[in-house]
C-alpha cells in the first residue's frame, strides 16, 4: 500500500509526523484524537487520518504536520 502523502508538505501522514502524536514506549502511543492509545491501523500506517474516524475522542483533530514535541522518557528496563 503506497502511503498517503500531504499536498502542501509533501510529508507521509502519519502518526510519527503529526504534531498531536504523543510516543510512550514501542508498544503504545497516544494523541489528542485518542487518548486512551491509538488504534493499530494508524500506527502501522495503513490507514492515514486525514479524515475523522468514529472510534476517536474529539473528531476535530486530525493529522497535523510537525513533529511532535510530547515524548515522554521511557526507562530502560
Amino acid at each position: 500500500m503506497a502511503q498517503k502523502r500531504d499536498t502542501e508538505t509533501g510529508e507521509v501522514i502519519d502518526c510519527t509526523t503529526c504534531r498531536h502524536y504523543v510516543f510512550h514506549s514501542v508498544v503504545y502511543a497516544t494523541c489528542e484524537a485518542f487518548p486512551k492509545g491509538i488504534p493499530v491501523e494508524f500506527l502501522m500506517g495503513d490507514e492515514p487520518h486525514d479524515v475523522p474516524h468514529k472510534a476517536q475522542a474529539d473528531r476535530t483533530i486530525l493529522w497535523e504536520s510537525g513533529a511532535s514535541e510530547n515524548v515522554e522518557e521511557v526507562e530502560a528496563q
